[in-house]
């Protein structure tokens, strides 16, 4: 490959990508595979040799986190589940009392809020499901 042919600007990125790695070995890097037309992820992790080569012809990027909106709707499941509020400094975890299918809200010990006030001042407490410590709401896609 030509010295003209290649894409600084993407070498720079593929660069910071693997630098934010190292410092913080807990991301996941990704490669855009043309195959697939999509990101996958590369398994490299500070202990493996990555060649010139690689960071020259491929585009890498750190996964993104995921973005969340508020629940469109409530669902009877959530009875009894425990949300952290977000803005109080206390270690308190609150539990969800109720729901009200037709207003769109839940009762958070009897004090009723929607989707988007939950979405904003709580988390998932500790509910042992793949939820805890994430947004109250929905990825987006």
């Amino acid at each position: 490959m030509n010295i003209n042919e290649i894409d600084w600007q993407q070498v720079r990125l593929n660069i910071d990508a693997f630098e934010q790695i190292i410092e913080n070995p807990e991301l996941e890097l990704q490669y855009y595979d043309m195959a697939s037309c999509g990101w996958v992820k590369t398994g490299i992790n500070t202990h493996h040799t990555v060649s010139a080569h690689d960071i020259i012809s491929l585009k890498y990027h750190i996964k993104p986190e995921p973005q969340y909106r508020p629940y469109t709707e409530v669902k009877e499941e959530w009875i009894g589940k425990k949300v952290i509020p977000l803005n109080e400094n206390t270690s308190r975890i609150n539990t969800i009392t109720d729901i009200d299918l037709t207003m769109n809200e839940v009762a958070v010990y009897s004090h009723w809020k929607t989707m988007y006030n939950m979405f904003e001042n709580y988390i998932w407490g500790n509910n042992g499901d793949e939820n805890d410590g994430k947004p109250f709401g929905d990825v987006v896609e």
